[in-house]
């Protein structure tokens, strides 16, 4: 497991175990504007995919959406991207190096979908 993934998922939480199913939507490959948008691209497809997967299947309402999708709306994903930034510095108190901001706000994007 990379150093993001070990700061960024919370193991006492089951529902977030798949942090890494997707190699594509890792901010651990982001360092410029280029991987940025690769890494934006790769989480809105992934967000479709869980769309069209929820479709597919029955929901309950205790587990999140498929792919690990915690904030389904645009608002709870807005809120837990900020939320998760602000309460870690954009991931410095939990060891992101500032020197990449295009990672931390990769980071913070992904942590959208999963921060609660």
């Amino acid at each position: 497991m990379t150093a993001i993934a070990r700061h960024v998922e919370n193991p006492g939480n089951a529902r977030q175990g798949a942090l890494r199913k997707a190699s594509s939507v890792d901010p651990e490959r982001v360092n410029d504007p280029a991987s940025f948008l690769a890494f934006a691209r790769a989480l809105a497809a992934d967000r479709a995919a869980s769309v069209a997967s929820e479709k597919m299947a029955s929901r309950s309402p205790r587990r999140p959406e498929a792919g690990g999708w915690e904030n389904t709306t645009i608002e709870s994903f807005l809120e837990g991207a900020s939320d998760w930034a602000e309460s870690t510095n954009f991931g410095v108190t939990q060891g992101l190096s500032p020197d990449n901001p295009w990672r931390q706000f990769a980071v913070s994007l992904y942590c959208g979908k999963i921060y609660e």
